[in-house]
């Protein structure tokens, strides 16, 4: 399977594709500064700066040699804060645009999967009209209700030591999705981190990126 991660952001949701077996060949997102930590963590994947909205989505497959024969995935975390229960402003916000921007590339060239995570606040008052709007929109791709999975998850359930609630739609247009599973073990933050050796206050691993220590004052 190819993949296509729009809104990618540092490459969080990339490398976790990459993981998976998933050929992701690029990245897109609008702001450059991620290029470095994206391209470092999620090589051989290509780093692409550009607005969605922009994108002309046959010439992007042609360029990255994706084929009509290929088995594709579509992926998009769009900005999630429009969203957000802790957003204040409950107004227009242009971000929310940017869930339809993706929906109408699915719409110009159909992937065979999508993969849409986001904040709980997509399905729910703060976004539902958008949402509605994305999923008219995906249906004339050919991704029926009955070939979604949509579930509010819990990362804790699934071997993360962190309560992280997300929204999660995942879309066919081959037939049934097959949930998730749930991990029978929810591991500690001790449990993750013991595998790391032990460094003084203050120090600085020479072997192990970004391992290092505060200096506790007084």
């Amino acid at each position: 399977m190819k993949g296509l991660d729009f809104f990618c952001g540092a490459g969080g949701l990339t490398r976790g594709l990459l993981d998976a077996g998933i050929e992701v060949l690029a990245g897109i997102d609008v702001d450059e500064r991620l290029r470095l930590t994206y391209e470092t963590n999620n090589e051989p994947s290509a780093f692409i700066c550009t607005d969605t909205r922009g994108i002309d989505i046959l010439d992007l497959r042609d360029e990255l040699g994706i084929t009509n024969r290929d088995t594709v995935l579509y992926a998009a975390c769009c900005p999630c804060q429009p969203f957000s229960t802790l957003n204040r402003t409950k107004g227009e916000d242009d971000r929310k645009a940017l869930l339809i921007s993706f929906a109408e590339l699915v719409v110009e060239a159909p992937p065979d999967f999508i993969l849409v995570e986001n904040v709980p606040g997509l399905n729910n008052a703060y976004g539902d009209e958008i949402y509605e709007e994305f999923l008219a929109l995906i249906a004339k791709a050919g991704f029926k209700p009955e070939n979604m999975y949509a579930e509010l998850l819990d990362a804790q359930d699934f071997g993360v030591p962190q309560v992280r609630k997300r929204f999660i739609l995942l879309a066919s247009r081959h037939g049934p999705i097959v949930p998730p599973r749930k991990s029978p073990y929810k591991p500690k933050v001790r449990d993750v981190l013991k595998k790391y050796p032990r460094i003084a206050e203050g120090a600085k691993s020479n072997q192990l990126l970004n391992h290092q220590t505060r200096r506790f004052d007084g």
